[in-house]
């Protein structure tokens, strides 16, 4: 059960004004990046015409054959040159309360699979250009060497 608090409140309320702004430039971002990463060994987000989606994650998965390997050595990588991207997620299988439950490694291997090739890149409404560039551009330069 979450509670909101008054200034969370206020704060939401005040960023909903701006929604269409944020949609927008997160979209941008978006297409920028699967424009710029389609020719790479990944999956990236697809949406359907008829949809739309707020980008709040943007997940690429590794589809090299050692994929959880070169998923930790890109995210070491991108560390190292200024770039924090997060690991999503641990499936839900996988979880204490469910390992109990008699769930176990195997049971769900797309999920396993996602959980060990993919990582989200940065994505925010102001992310600068630059910085988009940037992260492409060490995206591409860290896959020449596969």
């Amino acid at each position: 059960n979450y509670r909101l608090t008054d200034i969370a409140a206020s704060l939401g309320l005040n960023q909903m004004k701006k929604i269409n702004s944020i949609l927008i430039k997160r979209n941008k971002i978006a297409k920028f990046y699967n424009e710029k990463l389609k020719d790479l060994p990944l999956i990236l987000p697809i949406v359907e015409k008829i949809a739309s989606s707020s980008f709040h994650l943007f997940s690429i998965s590794i589809t090299l054959p050692e994929a959880e390997k070169v998923q930790k050595k890109l995210y070491n990588y991108l560390k190292l040159n200024g770039i924090i991207t997060n690991l999503h997620y641990l499936p839900v299988h996988l979880h204490p309360f469910y390992r109990k439950q008699g769930f176990k490694v195997n049971d769900f291997p797309n999920a396993e699979f996602h959980a060990k090739s993919s990582l989200s890149i940065p994505i925010y409404p102001n992310l600068k250009f630059e910085s988009q560039k940037k992260i492409v551009n060490l995206i591409k330069k860290f896959f020449k060497k596969y």
